[in-house]
């Protein structure tokens, strides 16, 4: 196999002292596969911004009948509809269901365990003291809105210091996808890939995050900086080195650009790290156009005291997920930079899954722990059991889904075996019905669908999950 660090430097004379410091850093103390670049006197972003989007108006949807969603009968309905009596609602989903929440009535609820098992939480975090601790979030469509993980890295951040943005994707691979803590940009066509992707391969290839982002036409482009205000002194390129892969042209804010060479004789893991002096930074992707380039994700890191949080979600996404993801690429990545606390945010959807039954969900649920313990066997660990919802039944009527009700259990009876905690978002919002509590506060913190939180929502739940983490073990 060719090495993936063969890199040139192109498009610009690069300066004497550069060429030398490339040569005696690139292989310093990392796998073959990782290549590194150090730019010590990067002075900030350009000041040019993202041009305004093209956007293209929505075919117009042909309008249906509504039909009576069968898979709710049997389960508690609630009508929501101005002046509607709900007479038959049951005393004790009442004063979730139909009263506003107001979440600073909401008692904390605790991450619960077997307490070595949650006192190692309080041990992590507490290394945040004297060096980067990493947290890994992954999930479905509430950790891939980011803004869940986004309001846990800054409650944590607030507390032990701030080790970074951490992760995050080179462009947009849902229309709903909008980074928080981050201004980005890009342009051309990026193709998403992931189980979840109607027009993907399923080739299992989507490194650590279960998605990755292809380009080939030459000069698709994406570039990322922190904000005013946020700081990051390392960039991490993950990316498939693969026969036949393009070539990627990298530049820090307005440094010589780099040339990324992505073709190998096999399919394996690629990385391009490129450090920085801690402080407001820019990094620019550009496909060059002679082969695809496939992207894992982009990790902006500080070599600073503190938390770092990778949300990696993907919406739709199920524990049975994991199994189709690639093992052996997903490995190298995740032993290069362990997360020391893993929080697996699942549930909503394998709930509601086609055939989906209790025996079937236990069993996937364990293939999915124990593909994380081979990984990372020494990461703490929290199972996030999933947020309460509702599903549109027909017209002004929702049902409570009751599902949520097996899953919940199941996973609580699970997590010990695999050294894990659980940690109920169901009960931080109120309990069962908490979710038409929510959607009714002002501002509302559930949305019309009753399955997603608002931006409002996100940054309470994050805040509580954040409270419970923190006081873990104490």
């Amino acid at each position: 196999m060719r090495p993936v660090s063969d890199i040139v430097v192109k498009e610009r004379r690069c300066p004497v002292w550069m060429s030398l410091l490339t040569l005696l850093v690139a292989h310093a103390a990392e796998p073959s596969w990782v290549t590194r670049f150090v730019f010590p006197h990067a002075a900030g972003p350009p000041a040019d911004r993202c041009p305004p989007p093209l956007v293209v108006p929505p075919a117009p949807r042909a309008v249906r009948p509504e039909v009576e969603d069968i898979r709710t009968r049997g389960m508690v309905r609630i009508d929501l509809a101005p002046g509607a009596a709900n007479a038959e609602i049951p005393a004790d989903l009442r004063a979730h269901a139909l009263a506003p929440a107001d979440p600073t009535a909401l008692p904390a609820v605790p991450v619960e365990g077997a307490p070595d098992v949650v006192r190692r939480i309080r041990e992590v975090l507490a290394r945040a003291a004297t060096r980067p601790v990493r947290v890994a979030m992954w999930g479905d469509s509430l950790t891939a809105a980011d803004r869940l993980p986004s309001a846990l890295r800054r409650a944590l951040q607030a507390t032990y210091g701030d080790a970074g943005r951490g992760f995050v994707l080179p462009a947009a691979p849902w229309p709903a996808w909008n980074p928080v803590d981050l201004e980005r940009c890009s342009t051309g066509l990026w193709h998403a890939e992931s189980e979840r992707t109607a027009t993907a391969r399923k080739d299992g290839l989507y490194g650590p995050g279960g998605v990755s982002l292809e380009a080939s036409e030459a000069e698709a482009t994406s570039w990322m900086q922190t904000p005013a205000g946020l700081s990051v002194s390392r960039f991490e390129v993950a990316y498939l080195a693969q026969p036949g892969g393009g070539r990627l042209r990298a530049q820090v804010d307005s440094e010589p650009p780099l040339m990324v060479a992505t073709a190998a004789d096999t399919v394996g893991p690629g990385l391009l790290r490129l450090d920085v002096p801690d402080g407001r930074h820019r990094l620019t992707l550009t496909v060059v156009g002679d082969g695809p380039v496939r992207i894992f994700g982009v990790t902006l890191d500080r070599d600073t005291p503190g938390v770092v949080v990778d949300g990696m979600g993907v919406g739709g996404s199920t524990a049975g997920d994991w199994a189709k993801w690639s093992e052996p690429l997903m490995a190298p990545f995740l032993a290069r930079r362990p997360p020391e606390l893993v929080l697996l945010e699942y549930g909503t959807n394998d709930s509601a899954a086609n055939k989906m039954t209790p025996d079937r969900y236990r069993a996937e649920l364990r293939a999915q722990l124990e593909t994380m313990r081979r990984q990372l066997p020494d990461a703490a660990c929290v199972l996030v059991t999933p947020a309460d919802r509702g599903q549109k039944v027909i017209g002004t009527t929702f049902a409570v889904w009751s599902p949520l009700d097996w899953v919940i259990r199941i996973q609580e009876e699970e997590a010990p075996a695999f050294g894990c905690a659980t940690w109920s978002m169901r009960r931080a919002m109120g309990g069962v019905g908490s979710a038409f509590g929510w959607r009714l506060a002002q501002p509302p913190l559930m949305g019309a669908d009753l399955l997603h939180p608002t931006p409002a929502g996100y940054e309470e739940l994050g805040r509580r999950l954040a409270a419970a983490l923190m006081a873990a073990g104490g």
